[in-house]
């Protein structure tokens, strides 16, 4: 990433030293988003996708967008070791893009090779002697250390010590206590956590409720009650995939951030964009992640002919322009006689009566 406007893909290693990592790259990537996995999700047919955009592709047609089989919600599980390991690509990628960037081959030393290979000489015994002081620093007092707290004693006394919990000094907590301490912290938390995590929602059979029935819906999760039923089927329909893949996140975002992306979609989803043109709406449209390219296309299959049909006549009448713009005209010799016939044939029309 070299500026705040450079969008990541996994192009950016072609050209590098380190253009194998491609491959790495995009096989960490959504195929539907073409983005880094965010809350990936395993299929029962072993793909894997982002938790939104896996539940956008079943709400719409109910089958896998890789291999096209059918594929329920229910079936769907985390992929952690997958979210884990794009984390660790992702703190790692600008660093190893920066060392791949830099030059192949480094400018030659100024140094000798006979002074570098001294100078490693050196570096090798110093370091040998550092592992020298290093496994002789306890020093030979006949004590032994306490495999628990650490504490030295004699070896007479440790296994007293051993059953007594290593209780000599009460006062001062031991190592093993005070790690003790930290991981009932860290159950704590994660109980904490567990407690705190939103409960999926249930999908809803629209039939069976009534305009009302289906506002107070609405209203009960701070949404938007205007607009067509229509409207406000699809609304509650993103709401609940917004939400359930929310559910699947190990740290879940807050209400409020679902409502504000919920009313993006909207816009999207209308065209409501205040200050942009139709052109730049559907640039914008394209780009989002819950763009459905086959409606799309099947929605504007006639624009597209109609489009195609210009080009042609336009590309014909740019032939054919230049031979008719070139050409001379020529004035043929007309005889009297026939120039007496044809204003005899235009006072005809101009009078029927003399016909």
């Amino acid at each position: 990433m070299t500026d705040n406007f450079h969008e990541a893909d996994s192009t950016d290693w072609l050209g590098t030293k380190l253009q194998k990592l491609f491959h790495v790259d995009s096989a960490l990537r959504c195929q539907v988003c073409k983005d880094f996995y965010s809350t990936p999700m395993i299929t029962s047919c072993s793909h894997t996708f982002c938790s939104l955009c896996i539940r956008r592709c079943l709400s719409n047609d109910g089958r896998c967008p890789a291999c096209r089989a059918e594929e329920q919600e229910l079936k769907l599980r985390n992929n952690s070791a997958v979210e884990e390991l794009v984390e660790a690509f992702k703190n790692a990628r600008e660093d190893v893009m920066n060392f791949a960037r830099t030059p192949k081959y480094p400018s030659e030393s100024k140094f000798s090779p006979k002074r570098k290979s001294d100078e490693t000489e050196t570096e090798e015994n110093s370091s040998t002697r550092k592992r020298t002081k290093r496994s002789g620093h306890h020093p030979e007092d006949g004590f032994v250390q306490c495999p628990i707290c650490n504490l030295r004693m004699s070896e007479k006394k440790m296994n007293a010590h051993l059953d007594r919990n290593c209780q000599e000094f009460p006062n001062t907590p031991s190592k093993s206590e005070t790690g003790s301490r930290k991981l009932n912290g860290i159950l704590q938390k994660v109980d904490e956590n567990t407690m705190k995590r939103p409960i999926r929602l249930p999908k809803i059979n629209f039939s069976m409720f009534k305009d009302a029935q289906l506002k107070r819906k609405l209203g009960e999760h701070g949404l938007s009650q205007g607009g067509s039923r229509q409207a406000m089927q699809k609304r509650y329909t993103e709401w609940v995939t917004l939400w359930n893949s929310n559910c699947d996140a190990t740290k879940p975002r807050p209400t409020r951030e679902l409502r504000g992306e919920l009313e993006k979609w909207e816009r999207i989803q209308e065209g409501k964009r205040v200050g942009l043109g139709p052109q730049i709406q559907t640039g914008i449209k394209i780009r989002e992640k819950g763009f459905d390219g086959v409606a799309w296309s099947s929605s504007h299959s006639n624009s597209f002919k109609e489009l195609v049909e210009k080009a042609r006549r336009k590309a014909d009448s740019f032939e054919e322009g230049p031979l008719l713009s070139e050409a001379t005209p020529t004035l043929l010799p007309v005889s009297p006689n026939k120039v007496r016939e044809n204003s005899s044939t235009i006072d005809a029309v101009k009078d029927p009566t003399t016909l």
